[in-house]
């Protein structure tokens, strides 16, 4: 996922490596979903998948899914794989913060975070506002 241009001066020079290094460890597959970094993936409404590998549709959480597919919702997409930061500091590249996501997840998980953000802001280093102490 592209880095917003207020937030780049928080990465480390090296973050390019980093987020490399990551993304082999996690094997070309997204760290919550095991969604393969492939292009044309077949997916389908609700963020299932289907696993090629394995001959199977799974759902969002990688699980194997049974149920009916809706097939008027398929198209093929492209999965790259990006890296998160699980306590949503840049700052903080520690391996344990970092895990390798596709986009889907990535936004999932950043989606609470990014909706108190667009209306309160970026502030790091602050600590957080406590209106009935």
């Amino acid at each position: 996922m592209p880095i917003k241009p207020e937030l780049k001066k928080l990465y480390p020079d090296n973050w390019k490596e980093i987020s490399l290094r990551i993304r082999e460890e996690s094997g070309g597959n997204c760290q919550f979903c095991g969604r393969p970094a492939v292009e044309n993936l077949c997916v389908s409404h609700g963020g299932l998948w289907y696993d090629r590998e394995m001959q199977v549709w799974r759902d969002r959480f990688g699980n194997h899914y049974q149920g009916l597919v809706p097939v008027y919702t398929m198209r093929e997409v492209d999965i790259v794989l990006t890296v998160a930061h699980l306590d949503q500091d840049p700052r903080n590249c520690r391996p344990e913060n970092l895990r390798a996501l596709c986009q889907y997840c990535h936004n999932r998980y950043d989606r609470p975070w990014r909706i108190h953000h667009q209306h309160y802001g970026y502030h790091f280093n602050q600590l957080p506002l406590t209106l009935f102490a």
